[in-house]
């Protein structure tokens, strides 16, 4: 602002207070809020009017609360984003904290918007647009990572729940990772999925008859779902009955439907 003989030039940063207000050296308070860059610029140089020759004033905002969003959770470097005066969107906001380490289809984003919030899985982000969405000033973003498991009971090799690490998960695979089919106890024309349902206390059913060749094909295309468990029956039907009043009725009530596959 005042030139002198070692220095040309003086700059200032100032934080605008929570009542709106600047204060800068010989102009005392300014009312900045509301005010463009080029209007401060103007009731600067009217202030200075007869206490420099000839001021030069550049104003120019070096940063902004205002226009910040939170990211939080398990992307690498979480907290407030500014938002570029261009704005940004979901994905971009997301690479400027470094990311995520998971599989885009584990990471599930929810955005908060107010008392508004919506949550999509990475992967639905990546793979259309439409939910590569605007941020806006005052966004939430949380990032968790909801890793996927399957359960398999009954008449296999080594019943587990287990994670799958590709994104198609298909019943074939599933039961290839835990060993196969048990042939000493497991009867394979009753090999059922159930699938819980968006309706509470409700459950479909899917059978698969592995008697039949055809149903190795259908099980490499069935496509497993977050929560569906997978039961190989015995022999002995009342092991089927006690899995189902034991583990299932308490998580997803009476079966809805059922589907026989491979018949």
């Amino acid at each position: 602002l005042f030139a002198s003989a070692g220095k040309r030039e003086t700059v200032l940063n100032v934080r605008v207070s929570n009542s709106g207000n600047i204060s800068v050296p010989y102009a005392e308070t300014i009312a900045a809020r509301g005010l463009t860059t080029a209007e401060l610029r103007s009731e600067l140089l009217a202030r200075y009017q007869g206490q420099a020759v000839e001021p030069e004033i550049a104003v120019a905002i070096t940063s902004t609360e205002a226009r910040s969003a939170t990211v939080l959770g398990n992307a690498r470097s979480p907290g407030r984003i500014e938002i570029p005066p261009r704005g940004i969107r979901l994905l971009d906001l997301l690479a400027s904290t470094g990311g995520v380490s998971q599989a885009p289809w584990e990471v599930l984003v929810s955005v908060q918007r107010g008392a508004t919030s919506a949550s999509l899985l990475l992967s639905a982000i990546v793979s259309s647009s439409t939910n590569n969405i605007v941020i806006l000033p005052a966004d939430t973003v949380h990032v968790s990572h909801e890793p996927r498991r399957f359960a398999v009971y009954g008449g296999v090799s080594r019943p587990a729940n287990i994670e799958i690490p590709v994104e198609d998960a298909h019943l074939a695979y599933l039961l290839a990772e835990v060993g196969g089919l048990n042939d000493r106890v497991a009867q394979t024309r009753s090999v059922f999925v159930f699938r819980p349902s968006v309706d509470a206390g409700l459950a479909t059913a899917y059978q698969f008859d592995f008697s039949r060749p055809e149903a190795l094909l259908l099980a490499s295309a069935f496509r497993l779902m977050p929560n569906d468990i997978t039961y190989v029956a015995s022999a002995d039907a009342a092991d089927f009955n006690r899995f189902v009043s034991i583990l299932l009725s308490p998580l997803l009530g009476t079966a809805r439907s059922s589907t026989t596959l491979g018949n």
